[in-house]
Formats: C-alpha cells, structure tokens, sequence
C-alpha cells in the first residue's frame, strides 16, 4: 500500500475499523484539491513514520508519560492520542500484509510452498506491551463508567489493531515472535485470575440499541471476529504438538519455564467455548440491527 492509497482509502472511508457514518463518508469526498493533497502529505508523513521505526519510538514516549503518571495526558488528549495511532497503526499492518501476500507469491513462483515469512514488527513492540494494554482496556472501562459512550470506540479501534498485530505475530515463522504472541493472549484472555484483561465480555454485555453508534457496533463486531480468527490461529498453532516440538528446540537453552506456562495456556484454552459466552441475545440482536441498517 502507498501513501497515495492510504490517503484515497480514508477520503472513501475504506479503511478497516473507521467505518464512518455515510453522511461522513459524504463530507470526505467532497475535499477541496487542496484538501486532497494535504491528504496525501499526511498519507507520506505516515509512511516515513512507519519505514524510519519512529512508530515505536512514539508509542515509546507516551508510554513513559503514562508510566510516570504525571497528568500529562488528559482523557480528551488521550483520545486524540487514539485517534491518530489506530489508523497508523492500521497503515503499518497493511504494509506488512502486503509484503507478506508478495513473499508468498514469490515463493510460490519458485516452486515452494511460500512459507517461512518473518515480518518486520519493531514498530509495534511498545504497542502490545502491558502498559499500553492496561491504558487500552482501562480506558474503555473509564469511558463506560462516565457513560461516555460514543468515545470507547476511539481505544476500541486501537484494541483491535493489536489483535491484528497479534496474529501476524502468529504468521511469522520466527518463534520468537510467537512468543510475543502468546504471551499478549495469556494476559488477555487465557489467565485465569483477576489480572485477565479481555474487554470482549464487558463490550458485548454493555451494548444496547439507541445507545451506541453505528460506528461502535460496526467496530465492536469487527473485533469479536478478529478475536475469534486469533484465537482459533493460536489454538492450531499450539495444539499441533509437533510446531511445538520444533519451536522449543529453536529457543534451545533459551526456552523457560514462564513461556511453557503461556504455551500451556494456549493449549488449554478452548476458543469454542468462549465464543458460546459471547453469544447472548443481546450479541445476536446487535449484529442482526447492523446487517439490516448496511
């Protein structure tokens, strides 16, 4: 993906995880050339941002904001904060799924199966630390308490992008990355204590007509597939116990006993149940209210 289709993308309003109101998707198309062009500036000083690693090093900084706890970031600027990193961080994985989808037909070409992809992801490390994490769902959660409802889909967009990250962090045939992996999901939904951090449940359990926008529904839908999609990747990858056998011996001396935990974890969760405790009449009428308005 260029700059110039990721500046087109978002005046159609065809980005993944805006889905913008079509009245918004109007006023987009309606730019001036100058609004347009800007567009495209902005589109290329993302890009830059992505390819210099300064992704990471922005999240980086913030992230130390938020660990000293100064009061730096006030919620209304926390959002905005949102509000920019979700559709960068949008950007970047659709760059790495493009590069991903090129190696694979080159190896394809060759004669080989196209596997053994290893994904740059030094921009997304600071992403799914704990402490951005913990910001991204307790954000959530503060908005929903002083029932500012139409903001939780600003963090949610965020949230989403990290399940995606996850994933490609899945795909890549570095173990180490899959282990990155594993323990981002143990901490979100396979512990079993208090410190789980999946805001799935809550989101789903909270959702009611004439409350939340389009854009929240469409949003939190997106991310109860993406999550499913993750898991059930996660579940193929440690249930096969010989990828298990082969990951173990290329971490060799390096392997410890909190990465069998996790990987354990892995193994014991079961993605279908879960997915039956989303399910409740209250789910099932969200997303059959969002088929009938598109």
């Amino acid at each position: 993906m260029t700059s110039q289709d990721f500046a087109s993308d978002q005046l159609g309003g065809g980005m993944a995880g805006n889905c913008l109101e079509e009245e918004d998707v109007q006023a987009s198309t309606r730019l001036s050339r100058e609004g347009q062009e800007a567009s495209v500036v902005a589109a290329s000083v993302i890009d830059l941002l992505c390819e210099s690693k300064g992704l990471n090093q922005l999240i980086t900084r913030v992230s130390m904001d938020w660990a000293r706890d100064e009061g730096i970031f006030l919620l209304d600027y926390e959002l905005v904060y949102y509000d920019l990193l979700g559709p960068i961080l949008a950007y970047n994985r659709y760059k790495l799924m493009a590069q991903k989808a090129q190696f694979e037909k080159e190896g394809r070409r060759k004669g080989g199966s196209g596997e053994g992809w290893v994904p740059d992801l030094r921009n997304m490390v600071e992403a799914t630390s704990t402490i951005s994490l913990n910001h991204y769902t307790h954000t959530m959660e503060e908005l929903s308490k002083t029932k500012r409802f139409v903001d939780i889909v600003r963090p949610m967009a965020v949230f989403k992008e990290i399940i995606c990250y996850t994933r490609l962090q899945l795909e890549s045939a570095n173990p180490g990355h899959r282990d990155y992996a594993v323990v981002t999901l143990y901490r979100l939904f396979y512990c079993n204590t208090t410190d789980r951090r999946d805001p799935l449940p809550r989101l789903l359990g909270e959702w009611k007509a004439g409350v939340f926008t389009k854009k929240h529904t469409a949003m939190l839908v997106e991310l109860v597939y993406e999550v499913m999609k993750t898991l059930d990747l996660a579940r193929s990858i440690f249930s096969d116990e010989t990828k298990m056998a082969a990951a173990k011996k290329a971490r060799g001396k390096k392997s410890s006993m909190s990465i069998d935990q996790y990987e354990n974890g892995a193994y014991s969760f079961d993605a279908d149940e879960y997915f039956k405790k989303l399910i409740t009449n209250s789910s099932v009428r969200m997303v059959t209210m969002l088929l009938e308005v598109r």
